[in-house]
């Protein structure tokens, strides 16, 4: 049996996800939604790997797998999860670091769905704004 030796950013997103109280960004999620975001946030990336297609075809299970367990599990139940369903990739051959590398993506991209953006009123620019609705009065001398 082959050892599957963790990255250290594998290792601190698994610490993270253990010792967090709240559930991932997409837990509860509809399975096909739950897929969706899944695909969205990997697809360019296993496309554009340039692997044989049977390959492509592997890291999208892989990535349909950690996309269930992200939908149904949290805290430390899903870091257990998520180590198992490496070994078990790991041990069907796929590359352990392709692997990692994938999901500390895709929980970094989630995390960033998660984060609020600028609202759109605070990226445009300051300065001689109108505020419609209100007249101003115009006094003539």
């Amino acid at each position: 049996m082959k050892t599957l030796a963790l990255t250290r950013e594998t290792q601190a997103a698994l610490d993270e996800i253990r010792d967090s109280a709240e559930p991932t960004e997409v837990y509860g999620f509809e399975r096909e939604r739950c897929l969706q975001v899944f695909k969205d946030l990997t697809e360019p990336m296993i496309v554009g790997s340039g692997l044989v297609p049977l390959r492509v075809n592997q890291y999208r299970w892989f990535i349909r797998d950690l996309a269930e367990l992200f939908r149904r599990k949290a805290g430390l139940d899903l870091a257990y999860c998520i180590e198992g369903t490496l070994r078990k990739w790991f041990e069907l051959g796929l590359e352990p670091n392709t692997m990692q590398f994938l999901l500390c993506e895709a929980i970094s991209r989630l995390k960033q769905m998660a984060e609020p953006g600028p609202s759109p009123r605070s990226s445009r620019p300051q300065g001689d704004e109108v505020e419609y609705g209100k007249e101003e009065a115009v006094h003539s001398g």
